[in-house]
């Protein structure tokens, strides 16, 4: 049996361990922790990742409802890996039904905005309004492969990715209640 990562949509600092699923973890660093470290009761101790406001969650789902069929895209903004808030722009892609493209204006903006004190731009966001929310080729053919972190929406779902130098990695995360 070959082992692949969980496909959890909403993880937390502790996750029951199950018979043939890996799951994997990065420290605050960026570097993989090994998920076969357990407690004493079976049970695996992992890092949640990200941290993300609640309101960040309804605001994804609300901009993936509001652009449907097209794909919404935005940045995802906050202090080291944790999401206080997102910037919504303009899909300019021509093909925005299948493809995303950030109105370089408004990233221009945003990063701006982090060199003056205000939020750090910490990735960035896009729905896939017919599929599921994971990378496509599209999207890893794209990437930068710079440590920025992904927001894939779709089927109501959001998943967050690590964009780094061998591919995209799923990341674990909690929501915080305003």
């Amino acid at each position: 049996m070959t082992s692949r990562p969980a496909k959890c949509s909403i993880h937390s600092a502790v996750i029951p361990a199950k018979a043939g699923i890996q799951l994997y973890f990065e420290d605050p660093q960026g570097e993989k922790l090994d998920s076969r470290l357990r407690g004493n009761d079976g049970v695996l101790q992992g890092v949640a990742v990200l941290t993300i406001e609640a309101s960040v969650m309804d605001a994804l789902l609300a901009e993936t409802s509001l652009a449907h069929p097209l794909e919404c895209c935005g940045i995802l903004l906050g202090e080291h890996n944790h999401i206080t808030a997102i910037q919504p722009a303009a899909n300019v892609h021509p093909q925005p039904q299948t493809h995303f493209e950030i109105d370089p204006q408004t990233l221009v903006d945003a990063h701006r905005a982090g060199r003056n004190g205000g939020p750090q731009v910490l990735g960035y966001y896009h729905s896939h309004p017919t599929t599921v929310p994971e990378p496509s080729a599209t999207d890893a053919a794209m990437a930068a492969q710079d440590g920025s972190i992904w927001a894939i929406i779709g089927q109501g779902e959001i998943i967050f990715w690590r964009d780094r130098n061998d591919g995209f990695a799923q990341l674990s995360y909690s929501i915080l209640d305003g």
